[in-house]
């Protein structure tokens, strides 16, 4: 009953041994409950692993196997247990650790939600393309749902498009076209990463919300470009700053203090 209503949700159930489900291209029934990959601290903390250096190192095999199949990974665990047992600074360890795993990669970090965005958008493309008109290149591309019109048990499969807000990335080779050799623009595009060799990668959302075609307008120009590096982080008298656009998760460092008796 619930699928026409959202795109998905993540149980509480994970993998121990083996291969986890890393396959980045679920059906409408598995995104409504998928299990994740690892529950690293809650896997050491439960004896699964004797160790926590057994159960990071785990997770970075299960990231090492999502690198090479083009998959996706995730873990999960409760904040707020971490916070009770003192062990915040797991989260120091745990994410350096994944920083080394990953290395150069080429992996994109998300939340579930826009991890789940992006799949089905990316699925629902039926049609990308450009063209050039006048001296100006247009991008576009087509969303039709590859579940509309399909059902289980009697309920409807049909993708809520309206939901798909992350922008989806479009690569393209400005080879050939009257932007060759210049650098670009694109007012409705979320981001523009340059690849280099006139390449670029478009970040651009769909605005329709239902099935149809968006157009982008390519031009001469500059803008901010994305960067992979990582961004650096400045904090003045509490004013918390990057030098790049970034998503930042603030967390409560906890200070025990010994309760005075009066």
């Amino acid at each position: 009953m619930l699928i026409p209503h959202f795109l998905g949700g993540r149980n509480s159930s994970y993998y121990v041994a083996g291969d986890s489900f890393i396959d980045y291209s679920v059906t409408r029934e598995q995104s409504i409950n998928r299990s994740g990959n690892t529950r690293t601290w809650d896997m050491v903390q439960n004896g699964t692993f004797t160790t926590e250096t057994d159960g990071i190192n785990y997770a970075k095999g299960e990231i090492s196997k999502a690198i090479l199949n083009n998959g996706w990974w995730s873990d999960f665990m409760h904040w707020h247990n971490l916070y009770d047992s003192n062990d915040l600074f797991f989260f120091d360890r745990f994410f350096s650790a994944i920083d080394i795993e990953i290395g150069a990669s080429n992996v994109w970090r998300a939340g579930y939600s826009e991890a789940l965005e992006y799949m089905f958008i990316r699925d629902s493309l039926n049609k990308v393309g450009s063209f050039e008109n006048n001296s100006k290149l247009y991008l576009y591309y087509e969303i039709k749902d590859k579940y509309k019109g399909t059902f289980v048990n009697g309920i409807s499969k049909n993708v809520p498009i309206s939901f798909l807000k992350t922008p989806i990335s479009i690569e393209i080779d400005t080879t050939g076209t009257y932007l060759q050799g210049k650098n670009i623009q694109c007012n409705e595009a979320n981001s523009i990463r340059s690849l280099g060799m006139d390449k670029w990668v478009i970040n651009v959302p769909y605005l329709l919300g239902k099935e149809g075609y968006s157009r982008f307008l390519l031009s001469e120009g500059t803008q901010e470009y994305y960067s992979s590096e990582k961004p650096i982080i400045n904090n003045t008298s509490g004013t918390i700053t990057t030098n790049n656009p970034a998503n930042l998760w603030f967390g409560e460092n906890p200070i025990r203090l010994e309760k005075k008796q009066s």
